[in-house]
């Protein structure tokens, strides 16, 4: 990954005075130089991006249909057993048409986070968003799945927003905020 934004260190009233859509306003205007209106919006629903958040949207529907959700044809069952396994959920894999309950409620938060990023490996987006998508999930589970995204989608984009710092280790830069302002730092404290 790119960018890695590290939100760690900071209170939770802080934080809730930046905005999303101002960390990534920082963010473009820092990377790119330029005015970040001349960006296009960044959205789940933008080609070829996908945006996945530390509470990610699970539906009262299959396994088989919540990772491949959107898909125009007929979900591939091969293609999501190899997602559910890369995302660390082979136990999963093999129970396609069980359901998940509704919001999720037959998963934990951090299988329903591997969920999530199962749609990671079943879309292989050239952007990847993870916005605290890993927060429920321990450490060396996260380390497993971040390397497989990484060895198995070598030329996807993405930034990482988390108050973890083992995060750091996916990203070529990584950003902190600073008197709220994104600010590149050079090395994790």
């Amino acid at each position: 990954f790119p960018v890695t934004i590290s939100t760690a260190g900071l209170d939770d009233d802080f934080q809730g005075e930046i905005s999303r859509n101002q960390l990534k306003s920082d963010f473009l205007s820092e990377v790119s130089g330029s005015n970040p209106s001349n960006f296009p919006e960044l959205t789940p629903l933008s080609p070829g991006v996908l945006y996945l958040s530390a509470n990610p949207t699970i539906f009262a529907d299959s396994i088989l249909n919540n990772v491949s959700f959107g898909f125009d044809d007929s979900p591939n069952h091969e293609s999501t057993r190899e997602s559910l396994m890369s995302a660390g959920l082979e136990e999963l894999s093999s129970e396609l048409n069980c359901s998940v309950g509704c919001g999720g409620r037959a998963l934990s938060a951090g299988e329903a986070q591997r969920l999530a990023i199962a749609r990671a490996f079943f879309f292989k987006p050239d952007f990847l968003i993870l916005d605290e998508a890993t927060g429920s999930i321990d450490v060396q589970t996260e380390r497993i799945v971040m390397k497989r995204l990484l060895d198995k989608l070598p030329c996807m984009g993405g930034v990482i927003i988390s108050h973890r710092p083992s995060t750091y280790e996916y990203a070529s830069s990584v950003y902190a905020l600073r008197d709220k302002r994104l600010v590149r730092i050079s090395s994790v404290q």
